[in-house]
């Protein structure tokens, strides 16, 4: 739905407003990355969805050629990072949360906020599983 709004419009003009309907959450939610306001605006609840599919496909659609770069957001590239630079075990963070009763994104949170001397009470935990 999304390409066809851009770059693909005679297509885009063969789906009915059903089709566009069922996409609008997630039209609504990329088009909120640049124009915030608009979506909020668009997020009422008595307004047909595929009239919102509709309106951004003709006053965003019609000014880019193609689907723009600040539509997208990356993802998978990010979380291999984030794997990459974290050397603690999925099981060992597990294991603390549910020894001290927090949830995984405490964890990371944590591991935002004191940086390395957390990181190393992981590891030292991480080290007393393995040795067990």
């Amino acid at each position: 739905m999304i390409n066809s709004m851009f770059s693909k419009r005679d297509e885009f003009a063969k789906t009915t407003l059903h089709e566009r309907g069922r996409h609008m959450f997630m039209v609504n939610r990329l088009m909120a990355i640049q124009y915030p306001v608009p979506a909020q605006f668009l997020n009422h609840t008595k307004i047909h969805p595929g009239n919102v599919v509709t309106y951004w496909a003709e006053t965003v659609g019609t000014r880019f050629s193609r689907t723009p770069n600040w539509m997208w957001v990356k993802t998978k590239k990010e979380k291999e990072k984030k794997a990459a630079a974290n050397p603690i075990n999925e099981s060992t963070i597990k294991y603390y949360c549910q020894k001290n009763m927090c949830s995984r994104r405490d964890v990371d949170e944590a591991i935002k906020l004191l940086g390395d001397p957390f990181i190393e009470e992981l590891r030292s935990l991480q080290t007393l599983i393995e040795k067990n």
